[in-house]
This record gives C-alpha cells, sequence and structure tokens, in this order.
C-alpha cells in the first residue's frame, strides 16, 4: 500500500500569514523594520495576505466541512507591497519610508538572503518575503468560502491586533 491509502486527508493551504502570536517574528519582522521606516517601496507586484485567526477557523472549517482529497485555500486580502507597507504605517501611526527601490535590485537583495540563509546566517528578512514582494501571487479562496463558510477579518483589523499584540510583547 502507498502512503496515504485508505487516509481521508483534507488540505488547507493559507498564503501569506499574519497575526497575533508571531512570537518568532517571521512576517512581524516587516511591522518591525516597517515602524524604523527602512522598507521602501517596491513598484510592481502583489500578494494575498491573511490573518493566522481566519487560518485557524478555516482549518476547523476543513475538518468539519471539507470533503475529502480536496484543497482549501484559507486567504484574506489582496494587497501590493506598497499598500501593505502604507497600511502598516499608519497603524503604527509612522510615515512610511519614501526610498524606492527598482525590481532588479530587490532580485538581488532576495538573492543575496538566500545565500546567507543557506549559510545558517538570519537576515532580518525572509529571502521568500523579499522574492515575493515584486511578483503577482494572488490566491482565491472561493472553493473555501463556498463549500465551507470560511471568512475572513478585515485587514485594518489584523494590522490592529497585531501591532497590539507585538507591542505588549515589546518585539515593535
Amino acid at each position: 500500500r502507498g502512503v496515504g491509502d485508505g487516509l481521508e486527508m483534507v488540505a488547507v493551504n493559507p498564503p501569506t500569514v499574519m497575526g497575533p502570536g508571531d512570537a518568532r517574528m517571521s512576517v512581524g519582522v516587516l511591522f518591525r523594520e516597517v515602524a524604523k521606516r527602512r522598507v521602501p517601496r517596491v513598484s510592481r507586484g502583489g500578494f494575498t495576505v491573511c490573518d493566522v485567526r481566519d487560518v485557524a477557523r478555516g482549518h476547523v472549517l476543513a475538518f468539519e466541512k471539507g470533503r475529502p482529497g480536496e484543497r482549501y485555500i484559507t486567504g484574506g486580502t489582496d494587497v501590493r507591497p506598497a499598500e501593505l507597507m502604507e497600511r502598516i504605517a499608519s497603524s503604527l501611526d509612522v510615515e512610511p519610508a519614501r526610498m524606492r527601490v527598482p525590481v532588479f535590485a530587490v532580485g538581488m537583495g532576495a538573492r543575496a538572503l538566500r545565500l546567507l540563509e543557506r549559510l545558517g546566517l538570519r537576515a532580518s528578512a525572509a529571502a521568500a518575503h523579499v522574492w515575493l514582494s515584486t511578483r503577482w501571487v494572488f490566491h482565491s479562496s472561493e472553493k473555501a468560502r463556498r463549500e465551507l463558510g470560511y471568512a475572513t477579518l478585515p485587514l485594518d483589523d489584523c494590522l490592529e491586533d497585531s501591532i497590539r499584540w507585538y507591542r505588549e510583547k515589546g518585539l515593535v
């Protein structure tokens, strides 16, 4: 028998997850760097972000209502990097950084960060997040909404609650 034979499985696939409880600062580093005005504007790209609490509810819904063998994307809001930085800065009550970085420079930076990661060093940003900032990577949660009743919180609520949590923990 192969792996998974007879096993009923439902997959839940979230895109970029953020929200309260990010003690490892996986995405929280972005909030910290925006607060210090260190995140430059990138002129192209966009991706889907979702609240960790929505993802958790999506897992429960998939367990309760999901069809075996199916995959459900638990997304949230489609944003451009510059828009996300502005919304984070606004929630932090700081001015967003005005520096713009050309797309080719972002790609070079992502490659440099990937090299540091391979060497076991940790940088202030993950190579994958930097790479993602110049790509168009949107995800639809329509199937999860239709079949599971999946719903999302507004992005601004996620940002406000994240910042509150980071501040309480002394991380931002």
